[in-house]
């Protein structure tokens, strides 16, 4: 065989391991890969040049099929020219199929960031991520991302870029009043606060694929106002997971949200005192829109002052925390002993525990913490204890 040829098939070869798009193309779709193609990518002259690289190293490594959509007859064209894909893309001829194949083979290999910026934004502006990502913490978004189809590692910069877009939709959000756009959504009040109720779970049905409307009336027909009043007094944590498999709580800043319209829906028909009491055990905060906060006193959203939970500390999973100094229990965060690198006493002894340090001392280091030292709260005297290697007592 001509060197040149080898040289090729070696880079062809090592071109498809790189991509290794082990996923069909129904299965990306299913994923997030759904709204129309990085059209104002597109637009650039830059930004065409780098597409056109792209497809031209896809072709090259023959790892996507490149159709145009079906006409009316039926009938499809396979494309084989770069120049004839491009143009197809622009116009809205590709298949789906195609574009989703396309989009996930570009995503997870491709080094230019701004292609991967504009992806990540269609990504985060798609129905599926907007109904099964949006409510979830940037922790499960990641897990849920290395469990997809596209398997994106969880400290890639492809992740990243998914994140951020998402941090950046959830602020463009409130900067153009969508929970506005929201109480429009669920004016259908009658159909909405009071749905006939399931008689037992067997009629239940799956949130998956539900709109934000209609997900909010299958929670309502579970869990009447009723029942929604009992949990919120007997078991708050349990509504907590109800509302948030629900997708109706929303994790941004830090902090597990509801936005008023949702709230209405939810909580509007009990008395305001379950709310907080409700609020104060989950350390959940009622989302009132930028420049309005929640009166205290009566529950209703109002322009400028402060909400008494802004200092509130809340994990993903609703458990919140106050601040301790000099000794710390469950329950506890803390500023003391911060090193150069952020790490505060707490993390400190998650690190040495193996466990990721959060800085927040939760049930899990509280256990950890009792195999190694036999003690449920520690000092910083403690560090060297915890820190040591093998068994404690064997040490000593």
């Amino acid at each position: 065989m001509d060197n040149k040829i080898l040289l090729e098939e070696i880079k062809r070869i090592h071109f498809i391991s790189n991509y290794n798009l082990l996923k069909t193309s129904v299965e990306n779709k299913e994923i997030i890969y759904e709204r129309p193609v990085f059209k104002d990518f597109l637009t650039s002259t830059r930004g065409t040049e780098v597409v056109r690289g792209e497809i031209e190293s896809i072709l090259k490594a023959g790892t996507v099929d490149f159709k145009t959509a079906k006409n009316s007859l039926g009938g499809q064209k396979t494309l084989k020219k770069t120049s004839d894909i491009l143009k197809a893309l622009k116009e809205g001829r590709l298949a789906e199929s195609s574009v989703a194949d396309l989009k996930s083979v570009m995503m997870k290999n491709t080094t230019n960031k701004d292609l991967m910026t504009s992806i990540a934004n269609d990504v985060v502006n798609s129905e599926k991520f907007i109904s099964d990502y949006s409510h979830l913490s940037h922790k499960e978004i990641k897990d849920k991302l290395k469990g997809s189809a596209m398997n994106l590692d969880q400290a890639s910069e492809q992740t990243r870029a998914i994140l951020n877009a998402h941090e950046l939709k959830l602020a463009e959000d409130l900067k153009n009043a969508k929970i506005k756009a929201e109480d429009d959504l669920f004016r259908d009040t009658e159909s909405l606060r009071d749905p006939t109720p399931y008689k037992s779970e067997k009629e239940w049905k799956s949130y998956d694929n539900m709109t934000s409307k209609e997900r909010v009336r299958e929670y309502k027909r579970r869990y009447p106002n009723s029942k929604v009043e009992r949990e919120a007094k007997t078991n708050p944590k349990g509504l907590f997971t109800n509302l948030k498999d629900a997708g109706i709580l929303i994790w941004k800043g830090g902090k597990w949200v509801i936005s008023n319209a949702l709230w209405i829906l939810i909580f509007g028909g009990l008395a305001y005192g379950i709310w907080k009491y409700w609020s104060k055990s989950t350390g959940v905060l009622k989302d009132c829109g930028e420049g309005m906060v929640e009166d205290p006193e009566t529950g209703d959203c109002v322009k400028g002052g402060t909400s008494q939970n802004d200092d509130l500390i809340v994990d993903k999973d609703g458990n919140t925390y106050n601040p301790c100094t000099g000794v710390y229990k469950i329950g506890c965060v803390t500023s003391d002993g911060i090193k150069e690198n952020g790490t505060d006493y707490i993390s400190q002894a998650q690190e040495c525990l193996g466990l990721s340090p959060t800085g927040m001392f939760n049930k899990e280091l509280e256990n950890k913490l009792y195999n190694k030292i036999n003690k449920r709260s520690f000092t910083k005297a403690d560090l060297s204890l915890i820190c040591m290697a093998g068994g404690t007592l064997a040490a000593l």
